[in-house]
């Protein structure tokens, strides 16, 4: 099944499907998802040898974030025994010979949690020149995020101060502009510097906006998919990696996105925690971080 969004090919399958040399219909571990994938190859499953395990980045890109029975909606697609749990290619970069857990997407439910349990594989083809690198350099095992690093090279340096801008960033990866203090930054009358809840968080970029700061009005609460973007998965702390790459007041803690989880009247929202990259939902009346984004773009597509 081609993915139209992304160029990715799927198996129209979604339960490691393939011959029966291959174990195919199971859940399983992590290595032995690679092994699986590597039976599918030999035994030119389909009628190709380049399938692979999907990356956390190209696993997320299947996700749907409407409130809805996923796997259903998934199998109106025209995908067949869609499950709730899946193995990406990428290791949680404080993987050791004793600790080496992955990153697993739940996709009944959107969540992305690292896991050594045995689950299930979506094999995948092809390189999405829309998806980034997710930037895990260090492979564990053959075919793993680290040794097939696909999607767009990350652009060096990747964050820039636009000429004639001050207090921003562009993101040359994905042509995001972010404000350099990741910590709710603004003037005194929008309360800077502090934790808020969701709702406040939604009211804090309103006030941004009717303040003109930094010289714009469009500023938003980054969606999910914006905030996961500035994860580097090549680093247990990627606040300190986004510290040393020009922002400041990057924190160690859980930043609110305008997602809301999927379900009716829904209680919580999207988060991505800047210590490890963990994904997951929190409930709205938290006090958590806000880190303002514009949907700029250096080179108008057209």
């Amino acid at each position: 099944m081609l993915d139209r969004l992304t160029g990715l090919v799927w198996t129209a399958n979604a339960n490691a499907p393939g011959p029966v040399a291959c174990g195919p219909g199971r859940q399983m571990n992590w290595l032995a998802a690679l092994t699986y994938v590597d039976c599918l190859n030999a035994q030119a499953y389909l009628g190709f040898t380049d399938w692979h395990l999907p990356n956390r980045t190209e696993l997320i890109s299947l996700l749907d974030y409407e409130p809805r029975d996923w796997p259903a909606w998934m199998a109106s697609q025209g995908f067949a025994d869609v499950m709730t749990s899946y193995w990406s290619s990428t290791t949680f970069s404080d993987a050791s010979p004793t600790n080496q857990l992955r990153w697993a997407v739940w996709s009944a439910s959107t969540d992305i949690r690292y896991s050594r349990d045995e689950l299930h594989v979506w094999p995948v083809r092809g390189a999405a020149a829309s998806l980034p690198r997710t930037g895990q350099a260090t492979s564990y095992a053959a075919g793993d995020d680290g040794d097939l690093r696909l999607g767009a090279v990350w652009p060096e340096p990747r964050f820039t101060r636009p000429a004639g801008t001050d207090g921003v960033l562009l993101d040359g990866l994905t042509g995001l502009m972010w404000t350099q203090d990741a910590h709710a930054p603004g003037p005194t009358a929008c309360n800077p510097g502090v934790p808020k809840s969701w709702a406040d968080a939604l009211s804090h970029v309103d006030c941004l906006n009717a303040h003109r700061f930094l010289g714009h009005s469009d500023w938003a609460l980054p969606n999910i998919n914006e905030l996961e973007s500035l994860v580097p998965l090549n680093t247990t702390s990627p606040f300190y990696w986004l510290n040393t790459h020009g922002f400041r007041n990057v924190g160690a803690a859980a930043y609110w996105s305008s997602t809301t989880v999927a379900a009716a009247d829904s209680p919580f929202a999207w988060v991505i925690v800047m210590t490890q990259g963990y994904r997951g939902p929190a409930d709205k009346p938290n006090p958590l971080r806000v880190w303002p984004v514009r949907r700029w773009r250096a080179v108008d597509p057209g």
